[in-house]
């Protein structure tokens, strides 16, 4: 029998109660830095606070549509376009070396793409 619910994502099977989550990306974490902001992108080393993000990285200097962190890795933002607020950078050319990380958020395949596609607002 399926239960609705706001998001129509619960299910109830002989009384216990699922909820449907999306797959994370095996690619993107979302890190927040005691200084240098939040980036998305691949870890490919970490030695305590210190972590490595491949080529192709992004940094989220500010954006809408996620209230929390773990909302922007789990949801995705909007659109620079569509917020007229939303800062996102062009992916960087090279690694990048965060001294200072603090938290490491998996992120989904839906938060990636939305907070990639997101860009500069003007």
């Amino acid at each position: 029998m399926k239960t609705q619910n706001h998001s129509d994502l619960e299910i109830e099977i002989n009384g216990e109660r699922y909820r449907k989550v999306e797959a994370m990306s095996s690619t993107d974490s979302l890190i927040r830095t005691y200084s240098a902001g939040v980036h998305v992108g691949q870890v490919i080393a970490r030695d305590g606070r210190e972590v490595t993000l491949a080529p192709g990285a992004v940094r989220i200097w500010r954006w809408r549509g996620a209230r929390t962190l773990t909302e922007l890795a789990t949801e995705g933002c909007h659109s620079a376009e569509k917020s007229g607020y939303t800062r996102v950078s062009a992916p960087s050319p090279g690694t990048i070396t965060l001294t200072e990380a603090i938290e490491i958020i998996a992120v989904t395949s839906t938060a990636s793409s939305s907070i990639r596609a997101a860009g500069w607002a003007e």
